[in-house]
């Protein structure tokens, strides 16, 4: 299976997709190796949340990677905007399209039926997750960068998370606003661990800029 991830993660890049930023191959580098050491097994059906999608390359990769059952789903949330105070200098964004251009990527993969898409602020969407009873065996975190929306993303996603299953966190050492910490996701995660550390096993990874948790 390792193998497999690592020479699909360039088809991002060569196929058919529209993306116009590249932040989720920047950090994904050593996924191929932390699920094979999980022992994630695709052919399994799987449920997978990922709160904030933007252009869906990180759900391509999923869809490409994680999914190989016609069981399987992924459940996307996004407000599908980026706030204005984040579209500052080299991050302007393109965002013309950007739910037209997230549908046209994920049928890029041809697999856009396992995929559920809830618009909307993730805290009511997840709320409602939770109220269906539903859970997922990996839940990748990377919606808001405030602080108290990534605490609120962490606890509704930790009650929708299997016991055993991964929970990764984007952006730890984001620092967009400087000095600002709590508009970063930092205190809001370190929060979460703090808070929940008895059910929480911190996977190690090469780098520190995400955060990998698995439920106890």
């Amino acid at each position: 299976m390792t193998q497999n991830l690592n020479t699909q993660s360039n088809n991002l890049i060569t196929q058919d997709y529209q993306f116009t930023q590249t932040w989720f191959l920047n950090v994904c580098q050593y996924w191929p190796e932390l699920f094979s050491r999980l022992g994630w097994n695709s052919k399994e059906p799987k449920m997978i949340l990922e709160i904030g999608c933007f252009e869906g390359q990180a759900t391509c990769w999923m869809l490409e990677n994680l999914i190989d059952n016609e069981n399987s789903q992924i459940f996307c949330l996004d407000i599908f905007e980026v706030p204005e105070e984040e579209q500052t200098g080299q991050y302007k964004y393109d965002l013309k399209d950007l739910f037209q251009r997230f549908i046209h990527n994920v049928s890029v993969t041809g697999k856009e039926d396992l995929v559920q898409v809830l618009v909307g602020d993730s805290k009511y969407n997840l709320s409602q997750l939770v109220s269906h009873e539903l859970s997922f065996d990996f839940i990748y975190v990377d919606g808001s960068h405030d602080a108290k929306d990534v605490l609120a993303d962490a606890i509704l996603g930790w009650m929708l998370l299997k016991k055993g299953g991964l929970m990764i966190f984007d952006d730890y050492l984001w620092e967009f606003f400087e000095q600002d910490i709590v508009s970063a996701p930092k205190m809001g995660i370190d929060s979460f661990i703090n808070c929940y550390s008895r059910e929480i096993r911190i996977i190690r990874t090469p780098q520190n800029y995400q955060v990998c948790l698995l439920k106890k």
